[in-house]
């Protein structure tokens, strides 16, 4: 009698989104693949806003990161490749804006809290 054994492996599909960044603030967002059989290629498959690049990390994830320096409303096209080959796309929303102006903010101190306008000036001493 012969038993014949099959591993049947899930589809590969990417996982994770892409939050939304301020320009010229620091931005990284690490997407990943699950399925499939590794080992997995990862790379971003349309143009990226200026200032941020992809990275395979050889691990089955892909970050983008950088400064971003121009705002951005669209999406990302991000592909996955498997040990087969076999190779999927997925169009992730990313959205840089312009990081807001604060009116106000509070200084918490010890027992207190000191509202601050736009151009107040304060010394602090440690």
């Amino acid at each position: 009698m012969t038993i014949l054994l099959f591993t049947i492996n899930p589809g590969i599909e990417i996982v994770g989104q892409l939050p939304a960044g301020f320009v010229g603030e620091p931005y990284s967002a690490t997407v990943s693949v699950r399925g499939g059989l590794g080992p997995y290629t990862m790379s971003a498959a349309s143009v990226l806003p200026a200032g941020l690049t992809a990275t395979d990390n050889g691990d089955g994830s892909l970050t983008i990161a950088g400064t971003p320096t121009v705002v951005f409303a669209g999406s990302v096209t991000v592909q996955a490749r498997d040990g087969l080959q076999i190779a999927i796309q997925s169009v992730l929303p990313l959205s840089i804006v312009v990081a807001p102006e604060l009116d106000f903010f509070l200084l918490l101190e010890t027992g207190f809290f000191v509202l601050l306008q736009s151009g107040d000036r304060i010394l602090l001493e440690a």
